[in-house]
């Protein structure tokens, strides 16, 4: 016999939506997984930094929790390559990427703006329409 509130089977929909999710999680996490090793292996090989990208396995990745080191590749801190020992090579990382964010702002800004001018372009035909119905 069912418990009373779930009389209706609501908690058995819900635990399968809840494993629909994971199993869409898992394999959007696996292909991301499967670029990242293979980007990691191919720059492993081809180039032998002195410190390697990490390529864990599967499994691994998904015992990782979020606060793990894996997931935080983004500074520019590694111990003996020149861009991330140089100043002036990070600050200039630092601006490139700067400008390049201003520059895709700037691309969304204008996209607004010409869906902005082009509503108020309709919006205008047709108040002249219902005008033109009016004086008539």
């Amino acid at each position: 016999m069912q418990k009373r509130w779930d009389q209706r089977g609501s908690g058995t929909r819900v635990q399968a939506t809840y494993k629909k999710q994971m199993n869409t999680k898992m394999s959007l996490l696996k292909k991301k997984w499967t670029s990242y090793n293979n980007r990691a292996t191919a720059f492993n090989t081809e180039f032998s930094p002195q410190v390697e990208l990490g390529t864990p396995a599967f499994e691994e990745v998904k015992a990782l929790g979020i606060d793990n080191l894996f997931w935080n590749v983004g500074r520019l801190d590694h111990p003996s390559e020149p861009w991330a020992v140089d100043p002036s090579t990070q600050e200039g990382i630092q601006a490139y990427l700067i400008v390049s964010h201003c520059q895709d702002e700037l691309h969304r800004i204008a996209r607004e703006a010409r869906q902005a001018v082009k509503w108020a372009i309709d919006k205008s035909q047709k108040i002249e329409q219902l005008h033109e119905l009016l004086q008539t």
